[in-house]
């Protein structure tokens, strides 16, 4: 079975959302967090899912700073 992408605004990295089951602990914050620091380093997050197999979720942030103080 074939991998598929997740949603660019997918509700997995919604604020309050949980993904699965529902009776797991736990605020649903977690991905709301990771992705607010990815962006905030210039950086982007998505993630793979594979039904019965599960999600990976992969992030790039940039390792330099250019000369304006900003990421590349």
């Amino acid at each position: 079975m074939r991998a598929r992408m997740c949603a660019r605004e997918s509700k997995v990295f919604a604020p309050f959302r949980q993904a699965g089951r529902q009776d797991t602990p736990g605020e649903g914050m977690g991905l709301a967090y990771v992705q607010t620091l990815v962006r905030r380093h210039g950086g982007r997050i998505w993630c793979e899912s594979e039904l019965g197999v599960g999600t990976t979720f992969t992030f790039t942030i940039p390792n330099h700073v250019n000369s304006g103080g900003s990421y590349v």
